[in-house]
Formats: structure tokens, sequence, C-alpha cells
């Protein structure tokens, strides 16, 4: 079983990082070794032309490695 559920995680990334409540992060898979979240492409993360915009290579990658 692993150490955090979903929930868990919704609840941990709420508290710890408050500033991204907006993005509608999707967590699809998490057991001990492994994690799979999945971010919605919305119309705030177009740039001209249709390409997709994000700040850092993925938000939660760059929190994974934070941690």
């Amino acid at each position: 079983m692993p150490a955090m559920t979903p929930e868990d995680l919704h609840k941990f990334l709420a508290e710890h990082f408050p500033q991204a409540a907006h993005v509608d992060l999707r967590i699809e898979h998490l057991d001990d070794t492994t994690i799979r979240v999945r971010l919605p492409t919305k119309e705030q993360h177009l740039r001209p032309g249709g390409t997709i915009s994000c700040a850092s290579p993925s938000p939660p990658t760059s929190w994974a490695r934070a941690g």
C-alpha cells in the first residue's frame, strides 16, 4: 500500500502549495515508486498559434525535484 493515497496527496499539495489550488491536477496513478499526474490543457496554457505554454518544464516535475 502506498505511503499516501491520492486524497492524502491532494491535501498535502493544498497545504504546502496553496498557490497551485487553481491548477486542475489529476492523480492517475500512485504507488510506492511511481506517480502519474495529468494537467488537462486549458485556454490559459495556450500561446499564440495554439502551442502549449508552461512556466517550467512541468510544475509537478519541479515539485518532485524540490522534494
